[in-house]
C-alpha cells in the first residue's frame, strides 16, 4: 500500500522514524513531505529508507498566494500518487491533510496524536470536535488525549491508544563508568546531586497557560531556587535549545531568570544534545514540570533507570507512579516541585532511588516497547490498504 505522511517540522519529531520504518519493513511505500528535506528529521528518516520530499504549503509566515499555490501543489501530488492512506501528526498537519484530501474517496485519512496541547484552547477544541470526524482513525499517544478524544465524541471504534515507543536497547541504565564520564563531560561534580530537564524550549503562547512557558521551566527554575534556599544542594542540567527565534529569546529569559534567583551557578544550560542519553546518565533523577504533555521525557528517563519528578500534566502519571517510581507535583506549583527535589535528594542519599528507577524501567518494558508500538501502529493503517474490507469505506 502507498502512504503519504505529513508533518509540519523538520526539527524533532524523531518518534516518527520507527514507525515508518515499520511500514517500509512490511513492504509498504511510504513517502514523507516536511518543510525542510534537508533538516535533521529529513535525513533521519532517509537514513531508515524512507523518502523525503518538501512540503509546498508552506508552514510559517506565508502570504495568501503562496498559501493557494502551496495547496494546489499539494492537492495535485496527492491525486496523482493516490495513496491508500494519508497520515499526519502535529495539528497543523492534520488541517494542512485534511483540507487537500476532500473528496478523494480512496484515500482515507489517520491522525496520529503526538500530544494534547491544541486541545487545551476551547476555540480549538470546539472546532475539533468538528473536523475530527473526517478522520478514518485517530491515534492517541496517551491515555489522556484518548480519553479527550473519546469525550469530544469521536467513534471508539475508529479510535486508538498506541504510545510513543523508546527502543529499551538504547536506553538503558548506565554503568559506573559511563556514569563518571558523563559527569565529566558535563562538568558535574563526581558526588554532586543532579537532577535533569530534557525539553526544547518551546516559546510561550499567548492563548494558551497565560503565555506561560508549555514545558513549565520557569517553575522548574522557581522550584530549585527554593530547594536551594531549603538547604537543598547539586546541581540542575537543563538539556534543549531554543524552538526558533522566538525560542531562543523564551530561553535568554529563562537565563536571565535563573540569575535573578541566585542560581545561575548551580544550572548547567547544554543546549541542544544529539543523544540526550549523556545528560540521563550524569543525572539521578529527571523532572518533567511541563503544563501540557503526552508522556514526554518520563519514558526516556525510566529506560535509563531514573525516577521522574513530574507534573500532574496531561499523559505524565500514566507514566509515573507518585512514591513508587517517582513524584508528581501540581502543575505550576514550583514549592511542590522544591519539596519533590528534596525527597529525591533523600532517596539517593538513602538508595531508594535506585529501587524506583528499576521499577520505573520494569514498568515501562512491555507498555512502551517499541516493537510493539511499530506493530500496532502499522495494523491501524494497513486497515485502509488495497483488498481490505476498510478500503473505501
Amino acid at each position: 500500500m502507498r502512504v503519504l505522511t505529513i508533518i509540519k517540522t523538520s526539527t524533532g519529531g524523531d518518534w516518527l522514524a520507527p514507525l515508518l520504518a515499520g511500514l517500509v519493513q512490511r513492504g509498504h511505500e511510504v513517502r514523507v513531505l516536511l518543510p525542510d528535506p534537508a533538516g535533521s528529521l529529513g535525513l533521519l528518516l532517509e537514513d531508515r529508507g524512507i523518502a523525503v520530499a518538501g512540503l509546498p504549503v508552506p508552514v510559517a509566515g506565508a502570504r495568501p498566494f503562496g498559501l493557494v499555490k502551496g495547496f494546489r501543489e499539494l492537492r495535485r501530488l496527492v491525486v496523482d500518487w493516490q495513496p491508500h492512506v494519508v497520515h499526519y501528526q502535529l495539528y497543523l498537519s492534520a488541517l494542512i491533510g485534511r483540507a487537500v484530501t476532500i473528496g478523494l474517496r480512496d484515500t482515507a485519512t489517520v491522525h496520529m496524536v503526538p500530544g494534547p496541547l491544541y486541545l487545551e484552547q476551547p476555540l480549538i477544541r470546539m472546532v475539533e470536535r468538528l473536523l475530527c470526524r473526517r478522520d478514518r482513525a485517530v491515534i492517541a499517544a496517551s491515555e489522556y488525549t484518548y480519553d479527550l478524544y473519546r469525550r469530544m465524541g469521536y467513534p471508539v471504534e475508529r479510535l486508538h491508544y498506541i504510545p510513543y515507543a523508546t527502543d529499551l536497547r538504547q536506553f538503558r541504565p548506565a554503568s559506573r563508568d559511563e556514569r563518571l564520564r558523563a559527569r565529566g563531560t558535563l562538568g558535574v561534580p563526581e558526588g554532586a546531586f543532579v537532577a535533569v530537564c530534557v525539553a526544547y524550549f518551546y516559546p510561550p503562547r499567548r492563548f494558551i497557560f497565560h503565555g506561560l512557558g508549555v514545558k513549565g521551566h520557569d517553575v522548574l527554575l522557581r522550584g530549585w531556587a527554593q530547594y536551594r534556599r531549603d538547604g537543598g544542594d547539586g546541581f540542575l542540567l537543563l538539556v534543549g535549545d531554543g524552538w526558533g527565534e522566538r525560542g531562543q529569546a523564551y530561553l535568554r529569559e529563562m537565563k536571565d531568570l535563573a540569575t535573578a534567583l541566585g542560581i545561575a551557578e548551580s544550572v548547567v544550560w547544554t543546549g541542544y544534545l544529539a543523544d540526550p542519553r549523556l545528560a540521563y546518565r550524569a543525572a539521578d533523577v529527571s523532572v518533567a514540570p511541563s503544563r501540557s504533555e503526552n508522556h514526554g521525557s518520563a519514558v526516556e528517563a525510566a529506560g535509563m533507570g531514573l525516577p521522574t519528578i513530574a507534573s500532574r500534566a496531561g499523559g505524565l502519571p500514566e507514566v509515573v507512579s507518585d512514591g513508587h517510581t517517582g513524584w508528581l507535583f501540581a502543575s505550576g506549583d514550583a514549592s511542590a516541585l522544591a519539596d519533590r527535589l528534596g525527597a529525591a535528594r533523600n532517596a539517593v542519599a538513602d538508595g531508594s532511588a535506585r529501587e524506583m528507577g528499576e521499577r520505573a524501567r520494569n514498568a515501562i518494558a512491555t507498555i512502551y516497547d517499541d516493537t510493539t508500538s511499530v506493530a500496532r501502529f502499522c495494523e491501524v493503517v494497513e486497515q485502509w490498504g488495497p483488498g481490505t474490507e476498510s478500503e473505501g469505506s
